[in-house]
């Protein structure tokens, strides 16, 4: 059932799973990543929202001439305007997703949809932080403060602050290769395929779900083309890793 890769599959039950956002929600309900009852489908757009910004965003690198003016063509086409468009939607659908739950105050979520993390929060560190690396890091550092929101921005602080994540970043490979990196800006295509080509592997997925950490005893997935770690709670473990 899977056309192309990244696929991940759970050994236990035979189960392979294509598609991003799919597979990024069924992890989270496997490895205690789910939203709560009620925001499953908040959750869901925003995953849509995410994977949208990460697909229209690497489009648009992918355009660039490679020129010294790039990074200024980059703040401007997309950067500062649908870029940010992007993250305030997302905040105004936190805002909508807070008003079902009456009970609680929205200045108490730390995270996108609530006081704990879901498989939303995984993926939002992975489209920024691969906005950073095609863009570089200050111009997307500005254009997600220029935003104003607040609690997107705190959400995604607050991930970076996680010992287990921090721990993975500090060791995980580029997931992009280096022709549409802010560093290679200069890269002249017809001199070759970039040495860091095959590092894309499962770019989604690498740290959508690679940046979770399983607290099984067993690894008991395996991601088709690509790097996958899990993080739940204190213990890291591995993770069988495959490729077509």
């Amino acid at each position: 059932s899977v056309f192309a890769v990244p696929a991940v599959y759970q050994h236990s039950t035979g189960i392979m799973m294509g598609q991003t956002t799919a597979q990024s929600a069924w992890l989270g309900q496997e490895l205690g990543y789910a939203p709560r009852d009620g925001l499953q489908f908040y959750a869901l757009k925003i995953a849509c929202d995410i994977a949208d910004m990460w697909s229209e965003a690497y489009s648009k690198r992918q355009s660039i001439k490679l020129s010294p003016e790039a990074s200024e063509h980059a703040q401007t086409m997309w950067l500062t305007d649908r870029f940010q468009k992007f993250v305030k939607v997302i905040e105004a659908t936190r805002v909508e997703a807070a008003a079902l739950k009456i009970d609680e105050d929205i200045a108490g979520w730390t995270y996108l949809l609530g006081p704990e993390p879901c498989y939303i929060d995984f993926a939002l560190v992975n489209m920024f932080l691969t906005h950073g690396y095609m863009f570089g890091k200050s111009l997307t550092d500005q254009a997600i403060a220029s935003t104003e929101c607040t609690g997107v921005t705190g959400a995604y602080n607050a991930m970076m602050e996680r010992p287990l994540v921090k721990a993975y970043l500090e060791t995980s490979e580029p997931e992009l290769y280096h022709s549409v990196s802010a560093a290679g800006l200069d890269y002249d295509l017809d001199a070759g395929v970039s040495s860091n080509a095959h590092s894309w592997r499962a770019s989604h997925v690498g740290v959508h779900v690679g940046l979770l950490r399983s607290a099984v005893s067993q690894p008991p997935w395996t991601i088709k083309h690509g790097a996958f770690r899990v993080e739940n709670g204190n213990s890291p473990r591995s993770i069988s890793v495959d490729t077509w």
